[in-house]
């Protein structure tokens, strides 16, 4: 097993405990509206995209964030995402962002449904619990920031 392969692993282990730790923790708190929690996380989006024009992209990619992101996006606006889309929402390889997505299932947070229609397309949603945790996230940083001014780093 070469390096790169190495710290694939050891990052899986950490997104493994970090949802251990997501179904542990209380998502209770002042929830917003929807169009607020996806002002909110189209924002961080947007910062995200900013960053990775002013710095290498391979400081910060982190499609796991990424693909959460849209999800979340896309489950408050109602909208159904297919795989292939999901691929797109993280600016990696999309052989990458598949392999992220296998990952993330694999973990039990996201849900795998085929489409009636065609049985070819299969798309992805959050848990219940993985977006009861996101919206409290956007939440409690949409909270801060019209407190203090302040924006978290994304």
């Amino acid at each position: 097993m070469g390096p790169s392969n190495c710290l694939r692993t050891e990052r899986v282990g950490i997104v493994s405990q970090a949802v251990a730790q997501i179904s542990n923790r209380s998502t209770e708190g002042p929830v917003r509206n929807n169009a607020e929690l996806v002002r909110e996380a189209r924002r961080l989006t947007k910062e995200r995209r900013e960053r990775e024009r002013m710095f290498p992209a391979v400081l910060f990619a982190d499609p796991a964030w990424d693909i959460l992101l849209d999800l979340t996006i896309s489950k408050l606006e109602g909208v159904r995402v297919s795989v292939l889309s999901l691929c797109l929402a993280a600016p990696v390889p999309t052989t990458t962002a598949f392999r992220w997505i296998r990952r993330m299932e694999a973990k039990g947070l996201l849900v795998r449904t085929p489409d009636e229609a065609d049985r070819r397309r299969i798309y992805i949603d959050l848990n219940d619990q993985m977006l009861a945790t996101m919206v409290a996230y956007l939440d409690r940083v949409a909270a801060r920031e019209r407190a203090t001014g302040d924006s978290w780093p994304c």
